[in-house]
C-alpha cells in the first residue's frame, strides 16, 4: 500500500508527464495475463509511449492537476474498473501510430478493450478511438503531402524533357533530310 506522500509523488509525477503528452488513450485490461501485459507494455515504449497502471481516483487526480477537462468520463467509463492510461512519453513520439499498435494488439487479444482518448484537446469514446486509429499517422500525413507537392514538379519536368526530346527528333529529322539530299 502506497503512503499519502508516495501517492502525492506518483499524481504530480503522472499530471506533468500527462499535460506533457497532451494525449491519453484509457484501456481496460481485464483478463490479459502477466506476459500480455508485458507485451503491451514494451510494444507501447517501442512506439515512445508509456502505459500505466494507476488506480481511478489517483488517475482521476492526476488528470485534473494536469488540465484536462473530462466531464464526460461518467459518460465513457474512463475511471471505472481496472484502467491502464497510454501516453506519449517521448516529444517525437505519434499518439496515432500508438493507437494504431493498440488496436491491433485488442484484435489478436480480445481481453484490451477501450473505454476512450484524450486526443488534439477532445475527449472521445471507445468507437471514435477505433474510427480515429484509421487515420494516417504524422508521418504518413507529411508522406502524403510531399507527394502531392512533388508531384507538379516531376510534371514539369517531364513536360519539359519530352518538349526537349520532341526538339532533338525534328533535328535529326532535318539532318537525315539534308544528308539523304547530298547523297542522293
Amino acid at each position: 500500500m502506497l503512503t499519502k506522500e508516495k501517492k502525492r509523488e506518483l499524481v504530480a509525477n503522472l499530471a506533468e508527464d500527462l499535460k506533457k503528452s497532451g494525449s491519453m488513450i484509457f484501456v481496460n485490461f481485464k483478463g490479459l495475463n502477466v506476459a500480455q501485459m508485458n507485451s503491451l507494455r514494451s510494444m507501447v515504449r517501442e512506439k515512445g509511449g508509456l502505459l500505466k497502471v494507476v488506480r481511478n481516483t489517483l488517475l482521476r487526480i492526476a488528470t485534473e492537476k494536469a488540465g484536462f477537462d473530462f466531464t464526460k468520463e461518467d459518460e465513457y467509463g474512463l475511471f471505472v474498473g481496472p484502467t491502464a492510461v497510454v501516453y506519449r512519453k517521448e516529444d517525437d513520439a505519434d499518439i496515432l501510430t500508438i493507437l494504431k499498435d493498440l488496436v491491433k494488439f485488442s484484435k489478436e487479444n480480445e481481453n484490451l478493450s477501450f473505454k476512450g482518448a484524450y486526443i488534439d484537446g477532445k475527449l472521445i469514446n471507445a468507437d471514435q478511438v477505433i474510427e480515429y486509429s484509421k487515420l494516417p499517422s504524422r508521418e504518413e500525413l507529411i508522406s502524403m503531402l510531399l507527394m502531392r507537392m512533388q508531384a507538379p514538379i516531376s510534371g514539369l519536368v517531364f513536360t519539359l524533357s519530352g518538349i526537349l526530346r520532341k526538339f532533338l527528333y525534328v533535328l535529326k529529322a532535318i539532318e537525315d533530310k539534308k544528308g539523304g539530299g547530298e547523297q542522293g
